[in-house]
Parts: structure tokens; sequence; C-alpha cells
């Protein structure tokens, strides 16, 4: 009789064994499932935060244009109008868009006196000028700006032969 009870015991070992098995694989599985849900959750947060911040950059770069129109205008003012109020009233507005634009995370690429870099500059124009080195800017022809890191204007320049 020993024996039949050793051996039901044995066969409840067993099964209990292997209800622990799958009772393990249940939760090995579950928490893959949990793990792969918490991954496309942050996945689809990097993502919305991607579109909005591409939207955002869109926009701004629409702005641009009309800060430089803004900048190149205040070349040709004449000096006995500097002063005027219509001239620093415009001002104004150049240094709100600046503002703005900064509020924003764009920045203006720092170029005139720089290495040409074809990552963040597009030579428009090349000139030799003595005492200058080869592909050192000489002048900003028009203003390049970056989102962050990112590239969204390369700045359009006249370099050094």
């Amino acid at each position: 009789m020993d024996t039949h009870h050793e051996q039901k015991k044995d066969k409840h070992r067993r099964e209990l064994d292997e209800i622990k098995m799958k009772a393990e694989e249940y939760l090995s599985g579950w928490k893959r499932a949990q793990a792969d849900y918490q991954n496309l959750q942050k996945q689809s947060e990097k993502e919305k935060l991607e579109i909005g911040s591409f939207a955002r950059s869109a926009v701004l770069v629409q702005m641009l244009p009309i800060l430089e129109n803004l900048r190149r205008a205040f070349h040709h003012v004449p000096d006995e109008q500097k002063k005027a109020e219509w001239v620093v009233g415009l001002q104004h507005i150049q240094t709100q868009m600046e503002e703005l634009l900064t509020q924003y995370q764009l920045t203006e690429i720092d170029a005139e006196g720089k290495q040409f870099d074809p990552h963040l500059h597009e030579a428009v124009a090349r000139e030799k000028r003595d005492g200058v080195e080869s592909d050192v800017i000489l002048e900003v022809l028009q203003s390049g700006w970056k989102y962050g890191e990112r590239v969204l204007v390369p700045s359009k320049v006249k370099v050094a032969e």
C-alpha cells in the first residue's frame, strides 16, 4: 500500500511540477508582453514628440525668409533715417522674431570666418583673397539655421579659394 501511496505522491508531484512550469511560462510570457507594451508606449510617445517637433520646425522655417528680408532691409536704410521711429519699430519686430526663434530652439549657424563645412554651409560663391586660407568663409550671404542639432537651412556663403 505504501507503494501505491508513493505512486500517487509522485504523480501529484509531477502534476504540481507541470503546473509550476506552466505558471512560470505564463508569468514569463506576461512579463515579455508587459515589456513589449511599455516599449510600444515609449516608442509611440517618442514618435508624437518627433511629429510635433517636425511640425513646429516646418512653421518656423517659413518665418526665416521674413527675418532675412528684415535684416536685408536694414542694410539699405539711409544713415539719416536710422534713428527714425519706423526704423526703430521694425528693429524691435526683428528682435522679437529672433527671440521667438531662440525660444523654439532655432539657432543661427555661426559661419563668417569659419572653415567651410558642407553639412552646415552651402557655397554659392568663391573668391580669391590674399592672406585668407582656402575654404574659409568670407561672407554670409544668407543665414543658416539649426533646430537643436539638425540643420534646417544651410548658410549660403562666399568661400575663399
